[in-house]
C-alpha cells in the first residue's frame, strides 16, 4: 500500500478564469407562481382532467336545471307511457309507474350536491383543526425538549461544581 505523503497542487495552467460578464450567463430566470397558478396549470395539461371537471360541471347545472324546466315532476306519474324507451318525450325513458328516470336522476343528483355541500365544510374545519393541533404539538414538543436539555445542562453543571 502506498500512502502519499505530500499534498500535490493542481496546475493553474488547466483553469482559466471566466470574466465577470460570462459567470452568470447561465441563470434561468423563472416567474414566481402562487400554489394555485402552479396547480392550475399543471391540471390544464392533464386532458382527462379537464374532460372530468367539464363533466362534473354540466353534472352539477343540469342537476340545478333539468327540473326546472322539465314539464314532468318527481312525483308526477304517466301511465299512458309506463316502460317507455328512450325518445325526445322523455330522453332517459320512464320507470313502471311512468315517472321520467331523467328527472328523478337529476333530483338525486341534487340529493348527492346537498349531502356533499354539508359534507366538504366539515371535512375541511375537521382538516384545518387537525393540522392547527399538529402545529401545536410540534411547538409544544420543541419546548419541552429545549427545557429537559436546559434541565439535564444544569444538573450536569451542578454534579460537575459537586465534584
Amino acid at each position: 500500500m502506498s500512502t502519499i505523503t505530500q499534498t500535490q497542487k493542481p496546475d493553474d495552467s488547466l483553469f482559466v478564469t471566466l470574466p465577470d460578464s460570462e459567470k452568470n450567463s447561465e441563470f434561468i430566470a423563472m416567474s414566481s407562481k402562487t400554489f394555485f397558478q402552479d396547480t392550475w396549470g399543471r391540471f390544464k395539461q392533464n386532458k382527462l382532467a379537464l374532460f372530468g371537471l367539464i363533466f362534473v360541471v354540466l353534472m352539477i347545472i343540469a342537476a340545478i336545471v333539468v327540473p326546472i324546466i322539465s314539464p314532468y315532476g318527481y312525483e308526477s306519474q304517466d301511465m299512458a307511457n309506463r316502460n317507455a324507451l328512450p325518445s325526445m318525450e322523455h330522453p332517459f325513458g320512464t320507470d313502471k309507474l311512468g315517472r321520467d328516470i331523467l328527472v328523478r336522476i337529476m333530483f338525486g343528483a341534487r340529493m348527492f350536491d346537498a349531502v356533499t355541500d354539508s359534507i366538504v365544510p366539515d371535512f375541511l374545519y375537521r382538516f384545518s383543526i387537525s393540522f392547527f393541533l399538529q402545529y401545536l404539538q410540534e411547538r409544544f414538543i420543541a419546548i419541552l425538549a429545549k427545557t429537559t436539555f436546559l434541565d439535564s445542562i444544569k444538573v450536569g453543571i451542578h454534579r460537575v461544581e459537586e465534584w
